[in-house]
């Protein structure tokens, strides 16, 4: 998470963030013609399903999936309404919190969901642009109107969609629970995480 460095806000999302909106046999084919936007690839779906399950026992952005138990339909969006969306995801979450700068700005917790779980609602993403800093792996969509962050696709898993706790509308989340992510030091961090994860 953590990519400090110079900030740049970019309209990056674009006919990416469109092709959320598409019938899900059509956005892989859509997105890995994509060099510029990598949201899926044609093997993301398979991925993010055997990865999802992996998800329920571990803690960082990579591994934030949802606990467990049957996926209902969560709904969000931004402050204004004009970016919606709809997630799969159990009622019962793991959210990960951050102290890298942009998420200690923002007080971001987030959960993860695959890719093929999520989608834009039809018109949103013209309300979309796209906040880049540092490496500019991780892509920060966020509303043009209110400015609110509701969902972003990380750079430790581009195959998924980090949705912003807050902006879940109320009423699906039974239970969430928090686990903390050293973003500040990310790269030791995430090395840490892989190292645990192999003993």
């Amino acid at each position: 998470m953590a990519e400090g460095g110079e900030r740049v806000a970019s309209k990056q999302l674009g006919a990416s963030a469109q092709r959320l909106t598409t019938h899900p046999s059509k956005v892989n084919t859509d997105f890995r013609a994509s060099s510029e936007h990598r949201f899926l690839s044609s093997t993301s779906r398979a991925k993010s399903s055997s990865e999802g399950k992996k998800a329920e026992s571990t803690t960082g952005h990579r591994k934030s999936f949802a606990m467990g138990g049957s996926d209902v339909v969560h709904t969000g969006g931004c402050h204004c309404r004009r970016v919606r969306w709809r997630a799969e995801a159990p009622a019962s979450v793991a959210a990960t919190t951050c102290n890298c700068s942009d998420c200690a700005m923002r007080g971001n917790a987030n959960f993860g969901v695959p890719a093929a779980k999520f989608r834009l609602d039809p018109g949103a993403e013209e309300s979309l642009t796209t906040y880049t800093f540092g490496t500019h792996t991780t892509k920060h969509p966020f509303c043009k109107v209110c400015g609110i962050t509701s969902f972003y696709i990380p750079r430790s898993n581009p195959d998924g969609v980090a949705i912003t706790v807050a902006c879940v509308d109320a009423g699906t989340l039974a239970h969430v629970e928090y686990r903390h992510v050293d973003g500040k030091n990310w790269e030791e961090w995430f090395a840490h995480q892989q190292q645990h994860r192999t003993e």
